[in-house]
This record gives structure tokens, sequence and C-alpha cells, in this order.
């Protein structure tokens, strides 16, 4: 048996804190061991004796100071049970002594174990309370806590994905943002193989290579590949990673972090494509300036040395003025495409009759046409093709669109025009039997600096520019422009789209064949019309006015109000799409201001039937779909005009 003085010895010069209470409710220190007396900085005479929670009191003005109550259960749960009770991480101010005597709480955490002491007849003696002050273990924890959270915000602001994989098993430990590049669902993506079975097939070389290499050298990795992903798309990304070695020295782990790059690659590659167009552009800009410059320097030549020679001097002079004149449409093709696609061309619209535009253009190219021995035929709807629009820049858009059609067709080939309508919209169509286009040049034939290949002597000249000019000015136009092709070898088809004008005449025929023809002054309705789009108002007045009523029109839904305080019209023709107050907000406004209300009618970018739902369920009486059918408003006027 050891001596009784070895038990006390134990208990002093344990390393961990320990101290021993009364079996109470309100228990006392009876002793204390030399390392809970260090770790709260206080003396054995100042606790034995004491109450432990006189001792160690709550701090009052710590609201997040829960220690006592805890400690309080647990010692009451040892009593009642007699059985050891074990506390979690706790939370428990102590108060220690400052160097000016003064005591201070200071935050400590805790982690304790009560034991109930047993006599030998099974009577409770006390309850060993051994505790260890884990503070800075506890302190250490959330540095760690917080800087990996921080690592987890910065991985997820970057958009980086991590991965752990055991080179041993095969496993890989992945985080979500990894799974997301690699289009992997929750249970996939957890073995190395599944990885490589996604790898683009020509990169696994590359990839072994660069894994290889990184494990010969310092086992440090960054490599970019791509992978297919099982849509069939492509990606490419970029790992940056490290290898760790296990106790037996041989490469153990791959861990690293990993990027979508597909964006950064795609904007890339369009840089160095726009920079290659851009070089083809000069060059074949050079090319085109310098053919004229040949005959120039030539006739200049001839000037000098004709001493007199009349007819050499009229030849001359006569190629020096038709080359400069070259020369200059080809610099006016220049300006003209950089004004336009900056937004800095001003249409002159008006009404016209877009088989007029048609006409001029074929006069314009049928020089071209003619010298290659093209068969040209158009055809056209009948009556007038009514477009809102500026007839200089159409007939440009028809004849670059021959123009480019003539340049591709072989000698003996054919090209059509075909000009069709419906209800709301007008088709020209230019179609040819010549070389046709890749469906890669089909889908950037309207970008800058694109061009189709040509044979080498070049002989149908041009800059590239007349397609992106087409697509700039149909667009100005409120149209659009699409190509399309069966292939090389297979022709090409370019349609432009355009809003159409309904004629007022007809318009004002299916009136009266309704037996509803507008009498001009026997009953004037007054039409309010709402559009910020100034010229689709004044057209929108133009017809009403041809139908024999007074139109007003506003461009702001505010001034629209301020006039409805002045005057009371019969119809109001409100856009959807108005600035500050959309034409839903406008309309109820109106109804709530006015009584009775002028018939109010949506005009809105949108036909389908709910549109039309919509519209009547917020209060609007009729809807129509841009552009507005003639036929469809004097109807409506005229059925106004028959209730008033």
């Amino acid at each position: 048996m050891l001596d009784a003085s070895v038990y006390h010895l134990a208990f002093d010069q344990s390393p961990v804190g320990e101290y021993l209470l009364s079996a109470s409710d309100d228990p006392v220190i009876l002793a204390v061991n030399d390392a809970f007396l260090h770790a709260v900085g206080r003396s054995r005479d100042d606790l034995v004796g004491q109450r432990l929670f006189a001792a160690f009191p709550g701090n009052p003005d710590d609201a997040g100071d829960t220690g006592v109550a805890p400690l309080r259960e647990s010692l009451r749960r040892v009593l009642a049970t007699g059985a050891p009770d074990t506390l979690p991480l706790q939370r428990y101010p102590i108060t220690v002594v400052q160097a000016d005597g003064s005591r201070v709480f200071e935050e400590r955490w805790w982690s304790a174990r009560s034991t109930p002491i047993f006599g030998p007849a099974r009577e409770l003696l006390c309850i060993a309370h051994r505790t260890e002050d884990v503070t800075e273990k506890w302190r250490v924890e959330q540095a760690l806590r917080k800087a990996q959270l921080r690592a987890e915000v910065a991985l997820r602001i970057a958009q980086l994905g991590t991965f752990d994989w055991n080179f041993r098993t095969g496993e890989i430990e992945r985080s979500e943002r990894t799974a997301q590049i690699y289009a992997f669902a929750e249970h996939e993506g957890r073995h190395a193989d599944e990885f490589f079975a996604r790898l683009h097939p020509d990169d696994v070389t590359s990839m072994q290579s660069a894994i290889d290499a990184s494990l010969a050298a310092d086992g440090a990795m960054e490599h970019s590949f791509r992978i297919r992903l099982p849509d069939g798309s492509v990606r490419h990304v970029k790992s940056m990673a490290t290898s760790e070695r296990g106790e037996d020295a041989e490469w153990e782990r791959h861990i690293g972090v990993m990027i979508d790059i597909t964006e950064h690659v795609q904007r890339e590659q369009a840089l160095l494509e726009s920079s290659r167009r851009k070089d083809e552009f000069l060059a074949m800009l050079a090319h085109e300036l310098r053919n004229p410059l040949a005959p120039i320097a030539a006739a200049a030549y001839v000037l000098q040395v004709a001493h007199g020679d009349a007819a050499k001097i009229e030849r001359a002079s006569a190629i020096i003025d038709r080359q400069v004149r070259h020369m200059v449409a080809l610099v006016d093709d220049l300006l003209d495409v950089a004004r336009v696609t900056r937004g800095q061309v001003t249409l002159a619209r008006e009404e016209l009759d877009l088989q007029r535009a048609v006409g001029e253009a074929v006069e314009q190219v049928r020089p071209v046409i003619e010298a290659r021995r093209h068969q040209l035929t158009v055809s056209t709807a009948p009556g007038r093709v009514l477009v809102f629009g500026d007839a200089k820049r159409l007939v440009q858009v028809i004849t670059n669109l021959l123009t480019n059609a003539a340049k591709y067709t072989p000698e003996g080939g054919r090209i059509a025009i075909d000009l069709a309508v419906d209800a709301a919209t007008v088709h020209l169509s230019v179609s040819d039997s010549g070389q046709g286009m890749t469906p890669e040049l089909v889908a950037h034939c309207f970008d800058l600096f694109v061009q189709a290949e040509r044979a080498r002597d070049r002989a149908a000249g041009g800059l590239g520019i007349g397609l992106p000019l087409v697509r700039s000015l149909v667009e100005l136009h409120g149209g659009s422009v699409a190509a399309e092709s069966a292939g090389p070898g297979h022709g090409s088809r370019f349609t432009v789209t355009l809003p159409r004008i309904v004629p007022v005449e007809r318009a004002a025929a299916a009136a009266h064949d309704a037996g509803t023809t507008a009498q001009p002054g026997a009953h004037t309705l007054s039409v309010l019309i709402v559009d910020d789009n100034e010229d689709a108002a004044e057209m929108l007045a133009m017809m009403v006015g041809e139908l024999g009523h007074r139109a007003v029109v506003e461009h702001h839904p505010r001034h629209a109000l301020d006039r409805l305080a002045l005057e009371r019209p019969d119809v109001a023709l409100l856009d959807v799409g108005l600035p500050d107050m959309d034409g839903y907000q406008l309309a109820a406004t109106i109804r709530e201001r006015v009584a009775p209300a002028p018939r109010l009618v949506a005009i809105t970018g949108y036909g389908q039937p709910q549109d039309r739902a919509d519209a009547l369920a917020a209060g609007f009486d009729e809807h129509f779909a841009k552009p507005v059918d003639g036929h469809a408003l004097a109807a409506l006027l005229a059925a106004v005009e028959r209730a008033a």
C-alpha cells in the first residue's frame, strides 16, 4: 500500500487543475491543487473554506456569462445520482487581481468533470472537480474557424473549386463549386476516374504529363485543360495544386483549387479573331486603294509625255476621273459604316413605297449584273408596299445586298429579289446561286471585317463592310436582317424585315365595306395619341387624320395628363412602354381623374392572346399590336363615332 502522503502529492502536483468540494447544495472548497491555483491566480488560503460560488461568482455585467448555473446543475446531478458528470466546453469568466489590487473579470473557457468520492461504507465524502483551462486552445480554434470562413468566402467570391485527391485510393474530396464546374450530381465526382472520364480526349496526354512532371519535381502543378460535359459542351479549366508525401515518403495526396476560365478563353479568342479580321481588313483596304492608284500613276505619266496629243490626254483624264471617283466611293463607304455603327446617322423618314426603292437599287447594280451575265428576277407584292423610312438609306441597303450577291455568284448565275407583305411586316429577300456560306460564316457575316474567301484576283473588289452596314441601317429602321445558306456551293439568301404601313385608303375602304365610313365633319372624333417614339406617333396621327378625325399627340404621360385637364378626347391610343409611367399606370390614372373616361386603347409590341387579356384586365377597352392595323383602327373609330 502506498503511503497516504503519496496521494496528497499526486493531487497537489497534478498538471490539471483540481479541487475538492463538500457534498452539499452550496458546496465549500475543501482542498485545491497547485495547477488550479496557478490557473486562477489565487492562493490556497484565499480559496480553502470558501463557498465555491462566492469564490467564483458570475459577472452581473456580462450577459454571456453562463458559467455558474451549468456548474451548479452538474454538481446537483452528482449528488442525486452518485455518478460522475462531465460538462461541455464552458465559458466561465473569473475574477483576477490587477497590479493595483483591483479585481476584474477575465474571460476563461473550461473543460470540467465532477466525480463523487465515497468512503468505506459508500458514504459520499466529497466531490472531486477536475477542470482544465482551455481558453488558449479555444481562442486558437476560433481563429482557425474564422480563417476557414474567410477562406471559404474568398473561394466563393473567386469562384474557385477545391479538391483533395488520395493517390493511393483514388478517392477525391471535392467542394460544391468543383462539382458545379464538372457538372457532377451530388453523388458523383468522388473518384479520380470520374474526373478523368470528363477530361477532353485531346487533353488526356498533356494532363498526365503535367502530373508526372510535378511529381518528378517538388509536387507543385499549374495546368490548363478542357473538360467535356454530359451535354457535349466544353469548358476550359485552370488547376493549381500541390502534392504531399506520406509517412513512407511516397506521394500520397494531391490538393488544390480550380477555376472555370471558359469565358476568359472565349474573350481572348474573340480578341484574337477581331485582331485577325482587322489585319485582313487593312490588307484588303491597302489592296483596294492600290488598285486605282496604278492606272492613275500610269495616266499621270501619259499626260507628261503626250506632247499635246488630245486623244491621249482625253483618255488619260477620263481614267484619272473614273479611278478618283472609285477611291472617293471607297472612302465614303468607310466613313459611312463608321457613322452608322456609332449611331451618328439621322434618318430622313417618310412614307415610301419599297417597290420604288427596289427599282432604284436594281438600276444602280444593273451594270455589274449585266457584266457578269447574271440572270436577275424580281418578284414584288401587288399594290404599294409602304414603309416609314429613309428612301436613300433603304436603296443603299438593297444595293449592298445585290452587290454582295453579284460578287459571290459566278458568271451566268442567278439572283432573285422577292418582296412580300403580311399584316404587319414587309419581307425583302435577295437570294443567289453563288458560292454559299459555311455555318460559321452565316453566324458572323454581319460582323465588321468578316468576309468570305474570294478568288485570288479579287476581281469583284470591295472592303467587306457592306453587310455590317446593311444590318445597322435596317435596325435603325426598326427592322431586322437574317442570312441563311445550305452550305458552300449552294448559294445564300438575305432577308430584310421592316414594319409595314397599311395604306390609308385601304383602311378607309375597309371601314366603308363595313358600313362605317368616316365622314369628315359629320362627327369628328378627338383622338389622343401618347407615344414617346415621335416617328411612330406622327404616323399614327397621320392615319387618324386620313380617317377624318382630329389627332392630338403627346410624347410623355405627364404631358398627356396635363392635356386631359384641358380637353376630353373621345379615344386615347396609349403606348404601353412609356417613360416614368407605363401605359397601364397611365390608363389607371386617366380612369381615376376623367369621368367619363375616353375609350382607352393599348398599343404594344406584343400580339399574343395573353397580351390582349392582360391589357383588358388592366382597364383598357381595346388592344392593338404594333404596327397598328389600319382596318382595325378604322373600325374602332367608326364604332366610337356611331356610339357618340
